[in-house]
Formats: structure tokens, sequence, C-alpha cells
């Protein structure tokens, strides 16, 4: 029988697992929306780095297809704990522009772009409500392997997705000219990722002092 702190922790616990999975949710009808906004003249146009709107289109999908994949192959023992940790792993650091796998997510963005069609708003709400219904079915501690072989819970991973879904939705909207808010509480989950990752990295205060308008986050802060 659980005591009274133990309770409240299990109530935490699941209040933040329901934000995480509701901030999902959002996060990928931001996607559609976004690229549902995009004309068919923009598609071609500069994204982000080195890719064209589709291929940047592509590349967003991740935030989708790796849930899919992922949980496909469940992990027999869970080597990351949170999504601050998936950050932290070499699978996941930053890569730099010569390196051989740089060159490969290019081309993998080129070829999930082109696996959209002529039609990327239609196939990603497709995927999305494919991959909605997947999570939705699925228990927070679903195990997954994750990029680089490595184990993690699906709730524990979410976060990333969010992230990633959000962000390179803003940058598709940037790229072709439209004015969108993010959603609330995906918005609410990825600051809170940023945080925590700021915090991991030593770089808490830094980000404290910018957010409340005493200093300015040099580039490439994290």
């Amino acid at each position: 029988m659980l005591d009274a702190g133990q309770r409240r922790r299990r109530g935490k616990e699941a209040a933040m697992n329901q934000t995480i999975r509701e901030g999902y949710r959002q996060s990928g009808l931001f996607l559609e929306q976004v690229v549902g906004g995009v004309t068919k003249d923009s598609f071609e146009g500069p994204g982000l780095g080195e890719w064209t709107v589709r291929e940047l289109i592509g590349h967003s999908t991740r935030g989708l297809v790796t849930v899919e994949q992922y949980l496909a192959a469940p992990a027999k023992a869970i080597n990351l704990q949170s999504a601050v940790a998936y950050y932290g792993s070499a699978a996941s650091s930053a890569i730099p522009p010569s390196s051989p796998l740089h060159a490969q997510i290019l081309q993998r963005a080129r070829d999930a772009a082109k696996e959209l069609g002529d039609e990327p708003a239609k196939a990603i709400a497709v995927m999305r409500k494919r991959v909605q219904a997947l999570v939705e079915k699925t228990p927070d501690d679903a195990p997954m392997t994750v990029i680089g072989g490595r184990g993690m819970r699906l709730i524990d991973y979410l976060p990333s997705r969010c992230l990633e879904l959000v962000v390179h939705s803003l940058d598709i909207a940037k790229a072709t000219g439209q004015s969108v808010q993010a959603p609330p509480i995906a918005l609410q989950v990825c600051l809170h990722l940023m945080a925590d990752v700021a915090q991991a990295h030593n770089k808490g205060e830094m980000l404290l002092l910018a957010l409340t308008g005493r200093e300015s986050l040099p580039q490439g802060w994290v």
C-alpha cells in the first residue's frame, strides 16, 4: 500500500506524463497545420540550411515516423532515462557538416520528401493520425530501441519528438512566410526540455539570465 508521499509522487508523474502526451498530440497537429499552409510554389524554395522547404518537411516527419519505427523494435533494457539523456548521448550530439553522418541526414530528408509525394500535407495528415493512434494505445513505459541501439521508455522519448516537430514547424512557417503560433502545451513541453538540457550542460544560469533580459545567448549555446 502506498503512503501519502508515494501517492503524491505518482499523481505528479501521471499529470506530467499526460502533459507530455498532449504536447505530442498538439505538436503533430501543428506540423500538419503548417505544412497545409505551404503553397505549391514554395516547396522548392529555400527551407533551412541546405534543405529546400520540401526537404525540411521530409526531415520534420522524423518527429512522427521514429516513434513508429522505434516502438516496432522493443528494447530489452532501458539505457536512457530521459529526453535529456537522449540529447546528451553520443547518438544525438551535434554532428559537424564534414561528418559522413551529416550527409546521411541530408539524404534521408530528401528521400523522406520524395515519399511524401505531390501532396505532402495529405501524406502528413495520414501519417500523423496513424502514429497518434499508436501512441494513444501504447503504455507510457513501453520500451523502445532508439538511435544507437539504446533503450528508452516511450514517455521519456516523446518530449524530444515534441521539440523536433515544434521547432521545425516554426522553421517551415518562417521559410514560407506564415504567421503561426505554437500550441501552448506543446510549447510548454519543449521549453521544459530545453531548460533541463541547459541545466545538464551547466548552462542553466546562462539561460536564466537571457530569459530575464540580462544577457544574450551566444550562438551555439547548447
